[in-house]
């Protein structure tokens, strides 16, 4: 399904039932070139027990990534002993480019910390939001969609060799800017308004929308 909004989000799932951890450690390398102030990077990670519940949610709301430059960031969380999964994964908003690479997950307890194996962590490969092996678009607990406003693909480092995420948000208002400027507000404040509206409605049903 095609849907429109201002963010995108991509995850994996580990299965946490008779795991004798109880904390998690979620690493990774980020960047984001934002044309924005809304504009920022993310990691996340989300622990859900057997009845569906959280039981842990961190998506970096108070610390968002908006650096041009590589850094490494972290989400540290707890592992109740009901845990049944934990998701995690990457999340960026509204406009700019966003990179994700070098994904790491630890497991620990008092005794051990244990690295546990993560799918395709420099997403080699990805032809599209929805190809990105070992990955899945979204949340985790719905069905991928393709935002129409973002594009992700695989890049290779000129220096390092290696491949990382790259993650587009294409400007809606880009094939208005051969206008004069007063024609060019006027025709942007129209486009924001047709954006909204689909937004508002898109996920409704026909007889919600009657």
């Amino acid at each position: 399904m095609k849907i429109s909004q201002d963010w995108n989000s991509f995850c994996q799932c580990i299965d946490l039932a008779n795991k004798i951890y109880d904390s998690f450690k979620l690493t990774a390398l980020v960047k984001a070139k934002i044309k924005s102030p809304k504009s920022s990077a993310a990691l996340w990670a989300r622990v859900e027990n057997a009845d569906g519940g959280i039981d842990f949610f961190d998506d970096m709301t108070d610390r968002r990534i908006q650096s041009s430059q590589w850094m490494k960031y972290e989400v540290n969380g707890i592992i109740d002993i009901n845990s049944s999964k934990l998701y995690f994964g990457g999340f960026c908003t509204n406009q700019g480019e966003f990179y994700f690479k070098s994904f790491r997950l630890f497991l620990s307890n008092k005794k051990e910390t244990k690295e546990v194996i993560i799918n395709n962590p420099n997403f080699d490969k990805v032809k599209s939001q929805l190809l990105v092996p070992g990955w899945t678009q979204g949340i985790g607990n719905e069905t991928p969609n393709q935002i129409l406003e973002y594009n992700f693909i695989s890049e290779v480092s000129e220096y390092s060799k290696e491949s990382h995420l790259k993650i587009t948000y294409t400007d809606n208002f880009k094939n208005l800017k051969d206008y004069d400027c007063e024609v060019y507000e006027l025709l942007r404040m129209l486009e924001d308004v047709s954006i909204r509206m689909i937004r508002s409605i898109q996920n409704l049903t026909i007889d919600q929308l009657d």
